[in-house]
């Protein structure tokens, strides 16, 4: 998770544990506030480094434990959206067909609207499947990963020592228990003036589904994760 606040999550977690440790004299029990846990944690310390593609990596902290296994975490914050290290092209490496399936779909059903060249078009979401949901959360050495726990929780990260316990204020889960969350793809403008356009396409070959901004020069629509949407929201299912 790239940005300063961030950071401060990052920062905040590792120095919780590094502290536990010492004033253990040796390895401590992680308990999260959903009820997880991590035992014989040695050592925690952040994540280096950048992905094939010089993108930000999934992994944002590792954990050794006693047993000699090093674990892998994403820190989310409370609701971040990012999920595949790199963005599209992580996508793309992951789930090779999911984006195509996903634009096909929208520009069929913004094509069965009645959308026109140069309308003004709304988000379109689409529901990820939990199969694509689970590779994208897990990753790849490629992307950064594989992770092996997401860490949901507040950026300040507030934490309380009870022997070799520590408590700390945030949620652990697997991939596959966070892929039990509704995740979906959404299509949205760069530029507030873009409109759309059913015939361009990108340099992958797909729909851009955005023309080209008159302001700025912007083409072709940006792609994200959302956990949530809204009630009136465009919606598409992507079965991957």
């Amino acid at each position: 998770m790239a940005g300063a606040k961030f950071e401060r999550q990052e920062t905040g977690f590792v120095n919780a544990v590094t502290r536990a440790v010492r004033s253990a004299g040796g390895p401590i029990n992680i308990i999260f506030k959903n009820g997880a846990r991590l035992s014989g944690v040695k050592k925690a310390f952040k994540y280096g480094g950048r992905t094939s593609s010089g993108s930000e990596p999934l992994t944002d902290v590792c954990i050794e434990t006693t047993d000699g296994k090093k674990h892998n975490l994403s820190m989310k914050g409370k609701d971040s959206p990012s999920i595949a290290g790199g963005g599209v092209a992580g996508i793309n490496e992951l789930e090779p067909e999911l984006l195509p399936s996903f634009l096909t779909e929208a520009l069929r059903k913004y094509k069965q609207l009645g959308y026109k060249k140069g309308d003004a078009i709304p988000d379109m979401y689409g529901e990820i499947g939990t199969r694509a949901k689970v590779s994208l959360l897990e990753g790849s050495k490629k992307t950064g990963g594989p992770i092996d726990f997401l860490y949901t929780g507040p950026m300040t990260v507030t934490s309380r020592i009870d022997g070799t316990n520590l408590h700390l204020n945030g949620n652990l889960a697997t991939p596959r228990e966070f892929a039990k969350k509704t995740l979906y793809l959404r299509i949205r403008k760069r530029r507030v003036d873009q409109t759309f356009d059913p015939t361009s396409k990108d340099r992958n070959g797909l729909p851009s589904i955005m023309g080209k901004s008159p302001s700025k020069g912007d083409t072709n629509r940006r792609i994200v994760v959302a956990k949530s949407i809204p009630s009136d929201a465009l919606k598409i299912r992507v079965n991957r």
